[in-house]
C-alpha cells in the first residue's frame, strides 16, 4: 500500500485516522485483504484503476505493455467486484471491437483464442478459479433490475439488495420534490438519518438527479455527453498518430467511469478521478 494509505503504518504522518468503529467484520476483512493502494475501499482503487487503464495502451514497450495488462487484470481479480468486472470487459469490446480499425481481424482472433485456451478454460472452471463473486456479475444484474422494477423485493441485504434498496430511496425522494430534487448532499444527510449512520448512495448519477432535479441532472449528463463527444471527434481527426491514442486513452476512460461509478462507495471526494475528468475537458 501506498504510505497514505488508511491502512498504511504512515497515515497518523499525513495528519489522518480512520474510524472502522462501524464496520462489519466482513466489511473490514474485505477492505483489509484486498489491494487498496491508496484509498481505504479496494472498490474505489478498482474504479480509479479502470479510468487510467487505457493510457497503458500508449507505452511503446508491448512486452511491458501486455506484463502491466496481465497485472491489472489480476488486481482486478483480487478486487473481485462485478461491475469492474463488466466495466473491463466492456472495456475490451469498445476498444477491439468497435473503435478499432481492424476489428474484424480481432474478433477472429479472438474465436480462435477461447477455441484453443478451452482446455485450460475448462480446467480452470473445474478448479474453482471461477467462483468467484465477480463471476456472478449477470445473474446479478437480472436481480437487481427486479428489485428495483418491483418483481421481488430487495430483502437480501448483500451488495445488490442492499444498493437496489438504497437507491430506491432515492427514488422515491425524487418523486417526493416533483423532480426538483434534495440539494447539495441531500441524499445522504437522508440516509444518514435513515440508517443512524454514514450510508454511501454509490450510485454518482442518480445521486446527482436526487440532489440536483432534474435541471442539474440534465447539466451534469451534458457535460459528460459534450466531453465524450469532443474526445470522440479528436480522436477521428487525428487517428493513427500519438495524439489521436492520446484522445482515445481519455475517450475510453470517460466511458468506463460512467459504467464504473457505481462500483465505489462515492466518487464526489475522489481527487484523481477529477484530474482525469479535467485532463479530458
Amino acid at each position: 500500500r501506498m504510505p497514505f494509505s488508511p491502512y498504511s503504518s504512515y497515515y497518523s504522518f499525513f495528519g489522518k485516522t480512520i474510524d472502522v468503529s462501524e464496520w462489519s467484520d466482513e466489511v473490514f476483512s474485505y477492505n483489509t485483504q484486498k489491494p487498496t493502494v491508496f484509498a481505504s475501499n479496494p472498490n474505489t482503487f478498482g474504479f480509479v484503476l479502470m479510468c487510467y487503464l487505457p493510457f497503458l495502451f500508449l507505452l511503446k514497450n508491448n512486452i511491458l505493455k501486455v506484463f502491466l495488462f496481465v497485472i491489472s487484470f489480476f488486481i482486478l481479480y483480487k478486487i473481485d467486484s462485478k461491475m469492474l468486472l463488466i466495466t473491463f470487459l466492456f472495456f475490451i469490446a469498445l476498444k477491439y471491437f468497435i473503435i478499432s480499425s481492424k476489428k474484424s481481424l480481432y474478433i477472429l482472433l479472438s474465436l480462435g483464442l477461447v477455441i484453443f485456451l478451452y482446455p485450460l478454460l475448462s480446467s480452470l472452471s473445474s478448479s474453482g478459479v471461477f467462483d468467484s463473486r465477480m463471476f456472478t456479475a449477470v445473474d446479478e444484474i437480472g436481480k437487481g433490475w427486479d428489485y428495483l422494477t418491483g418483481k421481488s423485493v430487495a430483502r437480501e441485504m448483500d451488495s445488490t439488495g442492499e444498493r437496489a434498496f438504497i437507491y430506491s430511496l432515492g427514488i422515491d425522494k425524487i418523486i417526493e420534490t416533483k423532480g426538483m430534487g434534495l440539494g447539495l448532499s441531500g441524499i445522504e444527510t437522508y440516509l444518514m438519518f435513515y440508517f443512524g449512520k454514514h450510508t454511501a448512495f454509490h450510485n454518482f448519477f442518480l445521486m446527482m438527479l436526487v440532489d440536483l432535479g432534474f435541471i442539474g441532472f440534465i447539466a451534469v449528463v451534458f457535460f459528460y455527453i459534450y466531453t465524450i463527444k469532443r474526445l470522440y471527434l479528436g480522436l477521428k481527426i487525428n487517428k493513427g498518430t500519438e495524439l489521436g491514442s492520446i484522445y482515445e486513452a481519455f475517450f475510453l476512460g470517460m466511458i468506463l467511469s460512467v459504467c464504473a461509478s457505481i462500483t465505489p462507495s462515492g466518487i464526489i471526494y475522489l481527487l484523481p478521478y477529477w484530474f482525469f475528468v479535467a485532463g479530458a475537458a
